[in-house]
């Protein structure tokens, strides 16, 4: 039995930023067909599946090992700061019309980022779509 798809790659990393671009992806189809609540969830986990790449990711051989392990974890700490993912959050919820859940919405992913790698995404999407639901009310 065959798991995932022809070609599946081996490396986590790999595996993880296909699953970052499908959920991007999501999000644009919920965005183009105006489900722009459902669309913040799908747009949240792909910046998270981002992140749990990049720290996947496994340094690529060189000679100045510890240069490369650094370069690596700034990519991670680029991503998982606030000035990368918020402004992007702010926009889907400004899109969705849902501001009055921001600080609730920007708490939970801050929460969320900072939990990686040991977070729970499918729960943190559960409970970021019933913030985005009862803020919609």
């Amino acid at each position: 039995m065959v798991a995932g798809y022809p070609n599946w790659s081996d490396s986590d990393a790999l595996r993880l930023m296909d699953q970052a671009t499908v959920s991007d992806k999501k999000r644009l189809v919920l965005q183009r067909e105006k489900r722009f609540a459902e669309a913040v969830p799908a747009g949240v986990l792909s910046w998270v599946l981002e992140i749990r790449s990049e720290m996947a990711e496994p340094p690529s051989p060189s000679r100045d090992r510890e240069r490369e392990l650094r370069r690596c974890q700034d990519q991670v700490d680029r991503l998982r700061a606030p000035d990368f993912w918020a402004p992007k959050l702010r926009r889907l919820l400004k899109q969705a019309k849902v501001q009055n859940a921001e600080a609730s919405a920007m708490s939970l992913v801050g929460a969320w980022i900072s939990e990686l790698p040991q977070a729970d995404d499918d729960q943190n999407v559960k409970r970021l779509t019933s913030l985005l639901r009862a803020g919609a009310c």
